[in-house]
């Protein structure tokens, strides 16, 4: 915008100039006069450059909206895979627990083990003094 006002200010000087002196001569050197035109024409080319410039942030803008929706989301379904993680893990650990006492309770300990032995050793010598 800075560029286009000092072109424009450029431009309302010289033609407030050239209707001042109402004559067909130019007041600058020709030099001066070519290196005004190429000038301004650099202007009119950063200027449209500029523009499509910013067209092109726009649309960089609305992708970046689109990516931080997206982040959001994707932070929500981790928070989701998490808590189930969570509730997966202390279900696991339950029935782990249980596993582990069924799995004692089903082993018979070592006295139950004698005494059942010793109780059919003894049947066992008393069937023998009988016969």
């Amino acid at each position: 915008m800075k560029l286009s006002s000092v072109i424009l200010t450029l431009g309302i000087l010289l033609s407030l100039n050239y209707a001042a002196l109402a004559e067909d001569k130019i007041c600058f050197s020709p030099d001066t006069a070519g290196n005004m035109v190429v000038e301004l024409e650099r202007g009119r080319a950063k200027d449209s450059a500029y523009q499509l410039m910013e067209a092109s942030n726009g649309e960089l803008q609305k992708q970046l909206k689109i990516y931080e929706s997206m982040l959001a989301e994707e932070k929500q379904k981790t928070g989701v895979y998490e808590t189930t993680i969570k509730s997966y893990d202390s279900a696991l650990t339950a029935q782990r627990e249980i596993c582990d006492r069924a799995l004692k309770d089903a082993k018979p300990s070592l006295v139950k083990q004698l005494i059942n032995n010793l109780g059919f050793i003894g049947l066992g010598a008393l069937l023998m003094l009988l016969l």
